[in-house]
């Protein structure tokens, strides 16, 4: 892998090579990147291609900066040039080891390990909130009576809202009676008056209808049915019709003679 790496200051194309045991650098590379203080390596020399053995100049400190990396490592310098390529230096194990980088072979870019630290640090922030909350919401609706949830699905904030138990406050309290006023008003709504013709539909379809007279309002759309057979039904709004007659209206201000 060819990556451009700063060697003392110096920006210069690199060798990645994992099989390299050491790095190296040619002894005129050395001298442009200011290398001067050498002192003796720790081996006589290097096997390059071929198993030839490749003998080595010294050994030298250096700060090499790699994807926005500085560290301190140590290099060895040869006489000749390190590569037949366009390479100027070759970075073996003993400098990779030194410097906290991971390689994303997605695009083969070498990220700074703090970097990704980061990055975890918040996922895991990100996940535990998100734990907190989620309980949270669930111990909140495990106080609500569960005969309110009966036939009902919490689709938005405002129903969770309308299901959280209310404190015992005025402002509360207030609100409740406003609710339950609207609520008796909407219930309060007549469809039908005692006297009213009606159709009362049989309880095995929408085919059998019956004749009726509404006889006693019983609240919540329920009414007391007189049919026929003169046997008194209890029935549901929605299981009446009227049966008054139907008057035609015209679409202009004249009234419709009838022929």
């Amino acid at each position: 892998m060819r990556i451009f790496a700063e060697i003392n200051g110096k920006r210069i194309l690199c060798l990645i090579d994992t099989g390299a045991h050491v790095s190296l650098i040619s002894k005129k590379t050395a001298k442009s990147c200011k290398i001067k203080s050498l002192y003796q390596p720790d081996f006589g020399g290097v096997y390059g291609i071929g198993n030839n053995m490749v003998p080595l100049v010294g050994q030298a400190d250096i700060k090499i900066k790699l994807a926005n990396c500085e560290v301190n490592s140590k290099i060895m310098i040869i006489d000749q040039k390190v590569t037949r390529g366009p390479y100027e230096a070759i970075l073996g194990r003993e400098t990779l080891k030194d410097l906290p980088l991971c390689l994303n072979f997605l695009n083969w870019e070498l990220i700074n390990i703090d970097e990704i630290k980061a990055l975890n640090k918040i996922r895991e922030s990100s996940v535990t909130k998100n734990e907190q909350i989620n309980t949270l919401k669930h111990n909140t609706y495990t106080k609500t009576p569960a005969h309110k949830f009966i036939g009902r699905q919490i689709n938005s904030k405002i129903d969770s809202v309308n299901f959280l138990p209310k404190k015992n406050s005025d402002e509360n309290n207030l609100h409740q009676k406003n609710v339950e006023e609207t609520n008796n008003a909407r219930n309060s709504k007549k469809f039908f008056n005692v006297g009213d013709l009606v159709w009362i539909r049989e309880h095995t379809g929408h085919v059998n209808w019956s004749r009726g007279t509404i006889v006693h309002e019983k609240g919540e759309y329920k009414y007391g049915v007189k049919i026929e057979n003169n046997s008194i039904r209890i029935a549901h709004a929605d299981q009446l019709r009227s049966r008054k007659p139907y008057e035609l209206r015209s679409r202009t201000h004249t009234l419709i003679e009838k022929t």
